[in-house]
């Protein structure tokens, strides 16, 4: 994660430096030519966190869907431990979920239910 960070951070300053040099041998004032050279990365910056954020809405959204149909299906509350594992590899594979996310999600929150605690909207 780190290498693709730097990665992209190359690549914008490398973007940045050749639109500043274009701009500025056209309209030779330096700052404008600053300013106008970064338009164009802080638009990909801005498109690259709002892709972040949708995917990380996605998987909430995923894990709500299968505690949903997990609390349609079952008594939660009263359900042995034994059965999460497959009630989860069943309904994660409904919502696509990966399995081991399933098994975890739903594990915290039968657990939760079954100590007392409320988890409206599952484990995050």
């Amino acid at each position: 994660m780190a290498a693709l960070a730097v990665l992209a951070a190359a690549a914008a300053a490398v973007s940045w430096d050749a639109q500043y040099q274009m701009v500025r041998s056209v309209k030779h004032a330096p700052v404008i030519a600053a300013l106008e050279a970064g338009i164009p990365d802080v638009g990909a910056l801005i498109f690259a966190s709002l892709g972040i954020a949708l995917a990380l809405h996605a998987k909430r959204a995923l894990r709500a869907r299968m505690l949903a149909l997990a609390g349609e299906r079952h008594d939660l509350a009263r359900l042995p431990l034994t059965r999460v594992s497959q009630i989860a590899n069943t309904i994660g594979a409904e919502v696509n979920l990966s399995p081991g996310t399933a098994r975890r999600v739903l594990l915290s929150h039968v657990r939760a239910l079954q100590n007392g605690h409320n988890q409206p909207g599952g484990a995050r």
